[in-house]
C-alpha cells in the first residue's frame, strides 16, 4: 500500500510492530529494512483509510499505546485523523471472528459508504472441495510447464534481454539512460547522500548522524589550489600510503607533482577491523533485509571519502584509484569521481559463485547490469579498467561510452597496470587541459 496507490483501504491485522518485523524471507526483501520498519511503512500510507488491529497475545500488544499513536500523528499532520484507527483485542495471534468483523466493517465504511456501526455478517467457515483448491487438475502440470530451474533461467534471460534492449545508442538516449539508471544504482547499492553529505571531521570522517567512522590518511603538498586529488582505495586502507605501504612510492611521486593523495580504511578493513564480529553471511535468512553487505558498506565509504576530498581539499577533479580487491569496490562507486582507474582483478562477473561471496555480494546487482553496468555510469568521464584477464567483460560500458560519444575516454586492458603507467595516467588527467583526456 505504501508503494501502490491503487490500494484504497487497508487493515493490517496482527502485523505492525516496532519490535518484530516478520520472520519469513518472503516479507524481508534485500534492503527493505536498512532504514525503515513496518511502523514507518504503515504511516507512509496516510492519508488513505487504515485500521490497525493488534492482539495482546503477540508482538502487536502495544498497538493501542505505541504504534497506533505514532501512525495517528502522521495522519494528523495530513488532516486525516478520522481515516485512521488502532485497537488491540484480548486474543492470541489471530484472524478470528472479532478481527474479521472489524476488518469487514472498516472496508464497508470506506468502500461502500456504510455507517461505521453497520453489521457485516461473517461468511460461514467452510472448506472448499479439494478439487477446487488444486492449481492443476489431477495434480498434473500442463504440457510444456517448466521445472523450477528452467523457470529461473528463463527469467534471467528475459531480464538480461530487457536490460540490453534499454542500453543507449546515441547521446540523447545516454542522457535518459543516466536519469533512469543512476537511481537504480543508488538503490541496489543502498547508497545514501551520494553527492555532498554533511560530514563530521574529527579523528575520522563520516556523515552527520549516520554513525560512520572512516579513518583516513591525507597527504597534502604545499599550496591551496590543486588541479586534481587522488582518492586511493586499497584493501590495506590508509596503511597503503604510509611508511613501507604498498603505494607509498606512488603517493610520493604524486605529491611531487602537486597532487594530494588520500587513502582510508573502508568498512572492516585496516587496523579498525573488528575480528570479533561474526563473518558476514549475506545469504543467511533475513540478513540483507536489515543490513548492508560488506561491499555495499565499502561503496558508501568511497562516496564519503570522495565527498570529503571535494569539500576539504577542493580540487578541480577527484581521481579515484582502486587497487587489487578494492578495484571492484571502486568500479561500483565510479559514478562519484571525475576520473577512475580500477583493477578488475581478473573477476568473472558472469560467474555467480564469485558474486555470491561474502566480499562481493550485492543483492540485485544483476538488475543494473552487474559490475559492468555500474561502471558504465561513469560515462563520459575517463575510465581505465585494467587486469581484466579477458574475463571481466565490458560490453555494457563500451556501449554506453559509445552512446555518450566518449569512447576515447574508456580504456580496457587485460594486463595489470604498472605503477609508472598509473602515475602517467593520473598526471595526464590532472593537467589543466584534461577535460577530454
Amino acid at each position: 500500500a505504501a508503494t501502490d496507490l491503487r490500494v484504497k483501504v487497508l487493515v493490517p491485522v496482527c502485523a505492525i510492530s516496532h519490535t518484530h518485523q516478520g520472520n519469513c524471507p518472503c516479507e524481508n526483501a534485500p534492503g527493505l529494512r536498512i532504514s525503515g520498519d513496518n511502523v514507518e511503512f504503515a504511516a507512509a500510507v496516510a492519508p488513505r483509510p487504515q485500521l490497525l488491529v493488534g492482539a495482546t497475545g503477540d508482538w502487536t500488544r502495544t498497538t493501542g499505546t505505541l504504534e497506533g499513536p505514532e501512525i495517528s500523528r502522521i495522519y494528523g499532520l495530513m488532516n486525516a485523523s478520522n481515516r485512521f484507527r488502532a485497537l488491540c483485542l484480548e486474543a492470541p495471534h489471530n484472524d478470528n471472528l472479532a478481527s474479521r468483523t472489524l476488518s469487514a466493517g472498516w472496508i464497508a465504511r470506506w468502500m461502500l459508504n456504510r455507517p461505521e456501526t453497520a453489521e457485516v455478517p461473517d461468511a460461514p467457515d467452510a472448506t472448499p472441495p479439494e478439487a477446487l483448491l488444486r492449481v492443476y487438475p489431477d495434480n498434473l502440470p500442463p504440457p510444456g510447464a517448466l521445472e523450477e530451474s528452467q523457470f529461473i533461467q528463463q527469467w534471467i534471460r528475459r531480464r538480461q534481454s530487457e536490460f540490453a534492449g534499454a542500453l543507449p545508442t546515441n547521446r540523447a538516449a545516454f542522457t535518459n539512460h543516466l536519469r533512469t539508471w543512476v537511481p537504480h544504482w543508488a538503490r541496489v547499492l543502498a547508497i545514501e547522500s551520494a553527492d555532498r553529505p554533511a560530514l563530521r571531521i574529527e579523528g575520522a570522517i563520516g556523515r552527520t548522524g549516520r554513525g560512520d567512522r572512516i579513518e583516513r590518511r591525507l597527504l597534502l603538498p604545499q599550496g591551496d589550489q590543486f588541479r586534481a586529488a587522488v582518492v586511493l582505495v586499497h584493501p590495506e586502507g590508509r596503511a597503503a600510503i604510509g611508511p613501507r605501504g604498498e603505494r607509498a612510492a606512488l603517493a610520493a611521486r604524486l605529491l611531487e607533482a602537486q597532487i594530494p593523495v588520500m587513502a582510508f580504511d573502508a568498512f572492516q578493513t585496516g587496523p579498525a577491523k573488528d575480528p570479533t564480529l561474526p563473518h558476514y553471511t549475506p545469504l543467511a535468512p533475513l540478513f540483507t533485509a536489515y543490513h548492508r553487505t560488506l561491499l555495499q558498506e565499502r561503496v558508501q565509504d568511497i562516496l564519503n571519502a570522495v565527498a570529503y576530498v571535494r569539500q576539504v581539499v577542493r580540487p578541480r577533479r577527484v581521481i579515484l584509484v582502486g587497487d587489487g580487491a578494492a578495484g571492484l569496490w571502486t568500479l561500483l562507486a565510479a559514478r562519484s569521481a571525475d576520473a577512475v582507474v580500477a583493477d578488475a582483478g581478473g573477476l568473472d562477473p558472469e560467474d555467480d559463485r564469485q558474486l555470491l561471496g561474502a566480499e562481493t555480494f550485492v543483492p540485485g546487482i544483476r538488475l543494473i547490469g552487474g559490475p559492468d553496468g555500474a561502471a558504465s555510469l561513469a560515462a563520459p568521464r575517463p575510465l581505465w579498467i585494467h587486469d581484466t584477464e579477458s574475463r571481466f567483460r565490458t560490453g555494457i560500458t563500451e556501449k554506453v561510452y559509445s552512446a555518450a560519444e566518449a569512447s576515447d575516454q574508456l580504456n580496457v586492458t587485460p594486463g595489470a597496470a604498472s605503477e609508472s603507467a598509473l602515475f602517467q595516467w593520473i598526471l595526464a588527467r590532472a593537467r589543466p587541459d584534461a577535460a577530454r583526456q
